[in-house]
């Protein structure tokens, strides 16, 4: 049975939605539909936004095959030199143990590489900060102690690695 609403429609029960007024239109079939499939497309885009990325690196040029140290900001006040530089590296900012970062002389700061412990296989991404001692050279780099720790464990000091460069520094 029909029922008339306040303004004198008839009101149709239609599932669990009520329709109110004269012809069923094309509007009113495909609404439900058109404002569901706005809904999941927002979803689905703001999940692809916040998802999380897994890095992939682009080599940009042949691997290096050096040794690699760590150091932290212990070790820099165990040698002195934390109290001459006060902690401030090459690159003007401050030294942190758990940033991903390095000291080299074989690339630019600001160049982002890829350090591959070739025993294990394990790499991490890390950014040129800072400079590596003369005595050094090319055949070192030192990894910042959580960089390090992703490879290797700390108590091995001094590993082999392949260093591949993702971007270049300024």
């Amino acid at each position: 049975m029909d029922k008339r609403n306040e303004y004198g429609f008839i009101v149709k029960q239609e599932g669990p939605l009520y329709h109110c007024g004269g012809e069923d239109t094309w509007t009113d079939r495909l609404l439900p539909y058109l404002v569901g499939a706005i809904v999941v497309t927002v979803l689905i885009l703001g999940l692809m936004v916040l998802a999380p990325r897994k890095a992939q690196a682009q080599v940009v040029s042949p691997a290096v095959m050096l040794k690699a140290s760590w150091y932290s900001v212990q070790s820099l006040k165990d040698e002195g030199t934390w109290k001459t530089s006060k902690g401030v590296m090459a690159n003007g900012h401050q030294f942190k143990d758990e940033a991903f970062t390095c000291a080299t002389r074989l690339y630019a700061l600001g160049a982002r590489l890829k350090v591959t412990n070739v025993r294990n296989g394990r790499s991490v991404l890390v950014d040129v900060t800072d400079r590596i001692s003369k005595r050094f050279g090319g055949t070192r780099i030192d990894l910042s102690r959580n960089s390090f720790n992703q490879i290797a464990e700390l108590r091995e000091g001094l590993v082999s690695v392949r260093v591949e460069i993702i971007s270049m520094g300024r």
